[in-house]
Formats: C-alpha cells, sequence, structure tokens
C-alpha cells in the first residue's frame, strides 16, 4: 500500500494505569541498561538499530502506528479469521 511505512521496533509496556513513579523508573533503568558499552556492543553485533525516545514520543509511535494500520486494514478489506 502506498505511503505506508512498516518497521520493526521494540518497546516496553506496562498496565493502563501503571502509576507514573513505577512508569519513570522503569524508563530510567532500561535506558541506562541501553546506555551501558556491553549493551551497545551486543545489540550492535545483531544488526539492531538502536535509538531511544522520551515516554511521549513513544505513546505517539503507538497511537500513528495503530491509526495508520488501522486504515490500512479497512482500505484493503482484511478481516480476521
Amino acid at each position: 500500500m502506498r505511503g505506508l511505512h512498516i518497521s520493526a521496533w521494540q518497546g516496553i509496556r506496562g498496565p493502563a494505569r501503571l502509576p507514573r513513579g513505577i512508569v519513570n523508573r522503569i524508563y530510567t533503568d532500561v535506558t541506562k541498561l541501553l546506555r551501558q558499552p556491553d549493551t551497545v556492543a551486543r545489540l550492535g553485533a545483531t544488526g539492531t538499530e538502536q535509538f531511544g525516545s522520551t515516554l511521549e514520543q513513544f505513546a505517539a509511535l503507538i497511537q500513528r502506528e495503530l491509526k495508520e494500520f488501522g486504515k490500512a486494514i479497512k482500505t484493503a478489506h482484511i478481516t480476521a479469521e
């Protein structure tokens, strides 16, 4: 489908209404881990391109992809079996 950008990414999500303090702690800890030289090297060895985002940017990415893929699914008349 023209205009549809598909890429693989990984992220961490938690249950709805997870207290912001817990979200911030997980974000901080994971960010520290991903910046460690051995983690960067291991991910790089697998061909993984590493980049980070803020919590707000990640939420916006998810919302944008839900909208894009929802539109593509409707346009292509894709249904679940």
